[in-house]
């Protein structure tokens, strides 16, 4: 059913159940996992004196990487697979699905605020602009799988 399938991950604990239930879809489908983080871009004119990327996201840049590498070893992802872009969520993870021809885009979330607010705007925009499954997992309160939103566009 899927064959390749995309993991978007903001690094948090949730982030990282998430990511282990991704594993398990994709070990039981045999498919290939891919990993995404996406780093959003601050804006210059909010920052009186700012000095741009060097200064605030190249720090975070490094941070990102490095919790890259935890992440994947501990989802058993190779370098190939694993992807650090500089933009928009909802922009980049849907290029890079579509790019990667994904089936399936997995992601934590929270609650209704920053990452996951946004990726709850991925789940529609795929329905128009990409036609795939999107599921969004919700951990709220540790709860593992309190609430999950699934939206099969197929």
């Amino acid at each position: 059913m899927y064959s390749k399938i995309l993991f978007a991950s903001d690094f948090d604990e949730v982030g990282y159940r998430a990511g282990r239930k991704a594993r398990e879809i994709a070990d039981r489908f045999s498919a290939e996992l891919y990993l995404v983080h996406v780093i959003e871009p601050f804006p210059a004119y909010a920052y009186p004196g700012f000095a741009g990327f060097t200064e605030v996201e190249a720090p975070l840049k490094e941070h990102a990487e490095q919790e890259m590498e935890k992440l994947a070893d501990s989802l058993q992802v190779p370098k190939t697979r694993q992807y650090l872009e500089i933009g928009t969520t909802k922009n980049e993870v849907l290029l890079m699905a579509k790019e990667l021809e994904v089936d399936l885009i997995v992601t934590g979330s929270h609650d209704k605020h920053g990452f996951a607010y946004l990726l709850a705007r991925l789940q529609i925009l795929s329905f128009w602009l990409f036609g795939r499954l999107v599921l969004c997992l919700d951990f709220a309160g540790g709860d593992y799988g309190r609430h999950s939103n699934e939206i099969n566009v197929r």
